[in-house]
């Protein structure tokens, strides 16, 4: 009885050693938690300060923001290397039809020159001193024009206006084809732009619940009312919100400056306060 009494008394020696441990090191676990939980909430205002090198409001829709998706489509048709080059083909083939049309010029000609002496050119006039009539020939220049249309003038010049014609058209079609194509992108990385905004601001929402409750989880938990368990599902949580964030916030900026690319422009120059 005696060694019983010896084995129970050092048990709750012990016992009673390890809670006065663990509540000597409360104070450090939920003051390093604590820390953390502030150097979180520090990162996320690091990472809300990113807008600022955007010219768009970040709480403002981009609809509402940007001038009418019509109109940053014609500002795209003005900046656009694409449809310059294209037009720069329909000028040519425009110029290429007008020397098909001129194209028997070539076969007229015209001279001119001047010669003295003896031209058959005779005049006769009388002489009173001598009183004899005396021929004189004159000096005089001669100008003159000369036209040799072959026949392939009339058989194959309307041939190659028609061809020039073709292509002119051939290459009318390809602008409207370019701007075709460059308005279905500009349409389509608008709206991406749109979402990738909306689903951040939403995601910032969710990044800023979780840490009021990661917050609150530390009071609870320095009260003792929380177990650590659900703490650090809490801090877990948080921090897939922040990661959601800086993942969505990648897209959002790839659609930014994806979408000021193929406008050509700067996204401060096609906003609606830019253009009262």
């Amino acid at each position: 009885m005696a060694q019983l009494m010896y084995f129970q008394i050092p048990m709750t020696r012990f016992s009673a050693s390890l809670s006065f441990l663990f509540i000597c090191l409360l104070p450090f676990i939920t003051g390093n938690s604590r820390l953390k939980a502030q150097s979180d909430s520090a990162s996320l205002q690091d990472t809300f300060a990113y807008e600022d090198i955007f010219s768009l409001n970040f709480e403002e829709d981009v609809t509402v923001q940007l001038l009418p998706l019509d109109t940053i489509v014609d500002i795209a048709f003005r900046h656009s290397p694409t449809l310059r080059f294209h037009e720069g083909e329909v000028g040519a083939a425009r110029a290429q039809v007008i020397l098909a049309k001129r194209s028997w010029h070539p076969y007229i000609s015209t001279f001119a020159s001047s010669s003295y002496g003896s031209q058959n050119i005779a005049l006769n006039t009388y002489n009173p001193a001598t009183g004899s009539n005396q021929t004189q020939a004159t000096n005089g220049y001669t100008i003159g024009a000369t036209i040799v249309l072959p026949l392939s003038v009339f058989t194959q010049t309307p041939v190659k206006i028609d061809m020039m014609r073709q292509e002119l058209k051939k290459f009318e079609a390809r602008v409207d084809e370019a701007k075709l194509r460059l308005r279905r992108e500009i349409i389509s990385e608008y709206f991406k732009l749109v979402t990738a905004q909306r689903l951040l601001k939403i995601i910032s929402e969710d990044v800023q619940t979780a840490t009021l409750t990661l917050n609150i989880a530390e009071v609870q938990f320095q009260n003792g009312t929380l177990p650590p368990s659900e703490f650090s599902r809490i801090k877990n949580l948080q921090t897939i919100a922040r990661t959601n964030y800086e993942l969505q916030f990648r897209e959002f900026a790839t659609a930014y400056f994806q979408f000021e690319a193929l406008v050509g422009v700067e996204m401060f120059e096609i906003k609606r306060a830019n253009h009262p």
